[in-house]
């Protein structure tokens, strides 16, 4: 919730001002101050543990000020360190939402999912990886490639879609 309310203040000129300027400092410093040691964030403590998208949206709040404050540069540096080991492992996050945050949050960096080689497997960029999720037949995007439950191709996810639109927006 921190991250989206950082977002979302900071998507217009909201709060400019003595109390816009406070609860900016308050909720960066509590996302600092929530990463894990890995570089990682968790989603909250009900679900303590290393999740990509988590890690990847904290990163797209805290993008805008890693030049203005040099310990959010590092804990996004951090997290980029771990989201890159992450893609790394097999050249797939597991999902298409996942490669999609990833993605938002390297474009809200000015980093390249297409180039850049710290997210690349094989040859395979995120961006590509990501894509690969996509529904030739409806143009919709797949959750996962492979339904868990059936064992058979998966099919077309609509919050998989929504957050493809926004990623290729975004990229």
């Amino acid at each position: 919730g921190t991250a989206f309310a950082l977002i979302a203040l900071d998507s217009g000129n909201y709060y400019d001002n003595a109390t816009g300027t406070t609860a900016r400092n308050a909720w960066i410093k509590s996302l600092c101050d929530a990463q894990i040691s890995d570089g990682s964030w968790g989603i909250d403590a009900d679900f303590p543990g290393s999740n990509v998208d988590m890690t990847a949206m904290v990163v797209q709040a805290l993008a805008p000020y890693c030049d203005e404050n040099k310990d959010v540069k590092a804990a996004v540096d951090k997290a980029l360190t771990w989201l890159s080991a992450e893609y790394q492992k097999s050249g797939d996050y597991g999902s298409s939402e996942s490669a999609a945050q990833v993605i938002v949050a390297l474009s809200a960096l000015g980093i390249d999912a297409r180039t850049n080689a710290d997210f690349q497997y094989k040859g395979i960029s995120v961006l590509s990886n990501f894509l690969s999720y996509a529904d030739e037949t409806t143009g919709g995007f797949l959750h996962v490639k492979i339904d868990p439950d059936s064992g058979r191709e998966a099919t077309v996810n609509q919050m998989a879609s929504e957050q493809a639109a926004y990623t290729l927006v975004a990229y």
